[in-house]
């Protein structure tokens, strides 16, 4: 069974990402629900929510496709093509569909992820630019491994 990043995980990734690694990691969010939706074939209901929430995701890279560039009608086609086939998969419940759309979704990821890193680290600034930092440090508690930190700048540019 494969392990998955947790809410917080993803969280942290999140609020430090550039532009283009948010798209990568709306990819893998897209793939860990088909993935957990796998393995939870025998629960129809957990099934349906979670290539529910793979769809919800999958179209948030639909809306954020910048349509000036003509790549973007190829991808939106793709995109269209695989929520075709995990609705399929959601009535009929047969893997062969949601296989093809891992396959799809997993060589698109491992492209953004190289044309990102691709991206020079000194103009690849975060999306979120009046977020929280989160900083991972060596610390340790009683009965816990590694503790995130968070710094606690309640001043963000922000006033009223």
């Amino acid at each position: 069974m494969k392990t998955y990043l947790s809410k917080e995980d993803y969280t942290a990734r999140i609020v430090n990402a550039t532009p283009a690694q948010l798209v990568v990691i709306n990819y893998e969010l897209v793939i860990d629900y088909i993935e957990k939706a796998k393995e939870s074939v025998n629960d129809d209901k957990e099934f349906r929510q979670l290539l529910t929430k793979a769809i919800e995701f999958l179209k948030e890279l639909m809306t954020s496709l910048d349509v000036s560039y003509s790549i973007s009608l190829d991808l939106m086609e793709l995109y269209l093509y695989v929520n075709k086939l995990i609705v399929k998969s959601t009535i009929s419940k047969k893997f062969e569909n949601l296989d093809e759309a891992l396959t799809i979704l997993t060589k698109m990821k491992d492209a953004f992820q190289i044309a990102g890193d691709k991206i020079p680290a000194e103009t690849a600034a975060p999306a979120m630019q009046n977020a929280q930092q989160v900083y991972a440090g060596m610390t340790y508690g009683r009965g816990s491994g590694l503790n995130e930190m968070v710094d606690m700048d309640y001043n963000r540019g922000l006033k009223a």
